[in-house]
């Protein structure tokens, strides 16, 4: 006899130490380690449920995809000499992948919920492999807008919102639950210890892969209910039509947006749990209005983008004019986003330089990295000295700049005294620094006390907009980028001055050392642009620092990691994802149609390198 699944409640979220092996499973709700020894299936039944769902889309997903294989379907062969049943398929060897022409069953469900697949086609000829067995693969259910139906003790109701359901290997029940236990599966998350806080704890008594309709258990169904609401809020509109068009066949996922769709439901899982808990308190799990909770709203970008991840800030220790290899690591700097993509806060080994001008390029697109043309924030990096004095490359956040979209605000804590304050010993205490910003029309404003700063979001082009500061210092661009021939010998180079654009800079005289050049305002030192392929990569800025003399003009100098000149497929549509910037002394000017010359390896004033991750890989080191 065989034991098919462990059901407290540890071994349900851990997935582990079960032993599960081949058997059919009861789905009338029953808590059992029960016994069996069925003779090979060819119909494989089970229940969809929220309620129990009808006319809703059911398929065993074979090669774990989660996406729907209507055609044929490579499966891992688990029979062969060296091969074991593993998924992904396109994970395993070639010689363990066998074509099957069937595609994945599928059937729509019926009456309560209940589904049969035909899984006929798992039989394989005695020479090829032994038979594949359904409980080896997860299922994935799918409801229709505009066709499924809830079944409700008011009658069955139409459900008008997508959503997908699945389940571990051999669970027959497929809920809200069991797709909580199944995303930590996939995800390879830790497993949820009941004896350390946290969910489990919540969830404790809780049988996530039972019947809980049939068990009359009305603190899981308030939960699953509550649950597939989240599900709805977070699948994506633009899918929908696609599910009513193809009757639940969801086929335009892929992997790496399934990843952020399933961490995005478990990242907001503890939210709902503790939303129902609160609203039972006074009536009972059997009596909670779903509809009224206040769910979390957040949306997963399925475009799974690059987002910016950390940066690496290098500055000379001693002598302001130093060489690259003079340079030391001052601070480390990482980003962290939630499944939106939205940006949520900023941490330092190391100092921190909060600037209004890029507080004011993250509102105008409430905190999503990803849709700014350049995710360069250079002004956020270059606290002044003692900054280099608190990096210690051990990992532990130095400070921290927390942001809150809704309320306009962000907050910077410390453990430094790199601002003014007293060290603290952790984060957490009062902030050093509160910036606040409003939006009207085409301007940003951000206030940090009584200094503001006004940036126009129409002028320019990004990270290089028009803006004032009370503290004597605007920018203004004086025109458009104008276009140039390339240089036949920088023709294949791959980055190429191809476009520049006037601008001006100005700064009040009494925050210089010296004169300021012509009477105050930067000229004729022009933006530099590479824009070939329609992309937009700014290539060198020149300014002045009002703490320094005026006589030492600035640039910044960008590298990127996808110059213009690359393949434009290869470019994509997130070219402008820097790889390094350099501050360093202005010397000459490069001619338009040329290349803008390797950055410099002297008189360097900082160094900054970029790293990136995808946001699925994002959100799952925040776990």
């Amino acid at each position: 006899m065989t034991r098919l699944f462990c059901l407290t409640l540890m071994a349900a979220f851990a997935l582990v130490g079960c032993n599960k092996q081949n058997g059919e499973r009861p789905v009338d709700g029953r808590d059992t380690d029960g016994l069996y020894e069925p003779e090979p299936p060819s119909d494989y039944q089970g229940r969809v449920m929220d309620g129990y769902l009808q006319q809703a889309r059911v398929w065993l997903d074979l090669d774990g995809d989660s996406q729907y294989d209507s055609g044929s379907v490579q499966v891992v062969i688990g029979g062969r000499a060296g091969c074991e049943i593993s998924t992904p398929a396109d994970q395993a060897a070639e010689e363990c992948l066998e074509t099957l022409s069937m595609g994945e069953p599928t059937a729509l469900t019926g009456e309560g919920g209940r589904f049969t697949l035909d899984v006929t086609g798992l039989a394989l000829p005695d020479d090829q492999a032994a038979d594949l067995d359904p409980n080896n693969y997860p299922l994935v259910a799918v409801a229709i807008p505009g066709r499924t139906l809830e079944e409700t003790e008011a009658g069955n109701q139409t459900i008008n919102h997508a959503f997908r359901l699945t389940s571990p290997p051999g669970e027959r029940v497929v809920s809200p639950l069991t797709t909580l236990v199944d995303a930590r599966r996939t995800l390879d998350l830790d497993a949820l210890d009941v004896t350390e806080g946290g969910l489990a704890v919540d969830l404790s008594g809780v049988n996530p892969l039972g019947d809980y309709i049939q068990r009359g258990d009305a603190r899981a169904r308030a939960y699953g209910e509550a649950l597939t609401r989240l599900l709805q809020i977070q699948f994506p509109d633009d899918r929908e039509q696609g599910i009513i068009d193809n009757g639940g066949r969801l086929t335009d996922i892929d992997r790496d947006a399934d990843r952020v769709l399933r961490l995005g439901y478990v990242s907001a899982v503890a939210d709902v749990v503790g939303a129902v808990d609160a609203a039972a308190q006074s009536d009972g799990y059997g009596n909670v209005d779903i509809s009224g909770l206040a769910l979390p709203t957040l949306i997963p970008d399925l475009n799974n983008p690059l987002l910016l991840k950390a940066v690496v800030v290098e500055t000379p220790p001693d002598n302001p004019t130093a060489i690259a290899s003079d340079l030391t690591t001052s601070s480390r700097v990482r980003f962290q986003y939630d499944a939106e993509g939205v940006l949520q806060a900023i941490e330092a080994d190391g100092c921190l330089k909060p600037s209004l001008y890029e507080v004011a390029r993250l509102a105008r697109v409430n905190g999503r990295v990803a849709e700014l043309n350049v995710q360069g924030f250079e002004g956020f990096f270059l606290a002044s000295s003692p900054a280099s004095t608190f990096y210690s490359d051990d990992g532990d956040v130095d400070e921290r700049l927390t942001f809150d979209w809704t309320n306009g605000t962000a907050e910077l804590q410390s453990t430094t005294s790199c601002h003014g304050g007293q060290n603290g010993s952790e984060l957490g205490g009062a902030a050093e620094q509160v910036l606040t910003w409003t939006i009207s029309g085409d301007t940003v404003t951000v206030r940090d006390g009584d200094r503001e700063l006004v940036q126009t979001v129409g002028q320019g082009i990004d990270p290089m907009l028009g803006y004032t500061d009370t503290d004597g210092t605007s920018q203004s661009i004086d025109g458009a980028v104008s276009g140039c021939g390339i240089n036949d010998d920088a023709a294949g180079e791959p980055e190429v001055i191809s476009g520049t654009q006037p601008y001006t800079y100005e700064a009040d005289e009494t925050g210089a050392g010296g004169d300021l050049p012509s009477d105050g305002a930067l000229d004729s030192r022009d933006l530099l642009w590479d824009q070939r392929f329609g992309h937009q990569q700014l290539l060198r800025r020149v300014f002045f620092d009002t703490s320094r003399s005026s006589e030492d003009l600035l640039k910044w100098q960008y590298r990127y990691r996808t110059p213009a000149g690359d393949d434009e497929e290869e470019a994509g549509e997130q070219a402008n994802l820097l790889d390094e910037a350099r501050l360093s002394l202005t010397a000459g000017t490069p001619n338009c149609g040329g290349t803008p010359g390797t950055l410099d390896s002297g008189g360097i004033f900082a160094n900054l390198t970029y790293e990136y991750h995808t946001l699925a890989e994002s959100l799952l080191s925040s776990k």
